[in-house]
């Protein structure tokens, strides 16, 4: 996984979403808005280049993805000079997170959209880090199949396997890994009940979770 993408048009002015890019920047340091970060309030960044109103580029210095680049790149989205364009882009992943660049591409879509919606409005959310199915998940037209199973995680306690089509997790349907993350990220209860379809057979599991 070299690097993963996202560019999206800003309303508002380019230097204001220039100002907004970062936030807290003192001696070479800053923070990104949106990326996941131990205090909620943005990652802590190393500055390694910065072209005012046109380009930032910082390595992440704290978990999850610590050492990785972020790139943030800013310039009119037309000749009368709005919106403005952003193009957002992080790179430098450890070769481990090939394993499963289905999951890491549909987080990094949920950081975009937030960074969009506080560079536009000025509304922080964090994408928080994607609570951990224990397995390598598939967007299919029939939703979420398993591609890999960890041992010991929450899909292999309930008795799923590779090429199960996952079908509820606690009584929710699941259709992709946003909603799967949002029923394991609100759970209340120690234990998770999750269903699923093994060819033409509906099957059942419990586990016990940690929040």
């Amino acid at each position: 996984m070299a690097e993963l993408t996202a560019v999206f048009n800003v309303e508002r002015p380019l230097h204001e979403v220039w100002e907004a890019c970062s936030s807290k920047n003192e001696g070479g340091n800053c923070r990104i808005p949106a990326f996941p970060s131990p205090d909620g309030d943005g990652c802590a960044a190393t500055v390694l280049e910065s072209v005012p109103q046109r380009l930032l580029r910082v390595r992440k210095d704290d978990m999850p993805c610590a050492g990785t680049q972020i790139e943030v790149r800013v310039e009119p989205a037309t000749a009368a000079g709005w919106p403005t364009r952003v193009t957002l882009r992080q790179s430098g992943f450890p070769s481990a997170f090939d394993a499963a660049p289905e999951v890491f591409d549909a987080h990094f879509r949920q950081i975009a959209a937030n960074f969009h919606l506080y560079l536009e409005r000025g509304i922080r959310v964090d994408a928080g880090v994607p609570p951990d199915f224990g397995a390598s998940l598939v967007q299919t037209a029939l939703g979420l199949e398993l591609r890999a199973v960890t041992d010991g995680g929450l899909a292999d306690a309930c008795g799923m396997a590779t090429g199960d089509l996952l079908l509820t997790v606690g009584g929710v349907r699941i259709h992709n890994l946003g909603e799967l993350w949002a029923v394991l990220g609100a759970r209340s209860e120690p234990a998770l009940t999750v269903a699923w379809a093994r060819g033409g057979e509906r099957m059942e599991g419990s586990a016990s979770v940690n929040r």
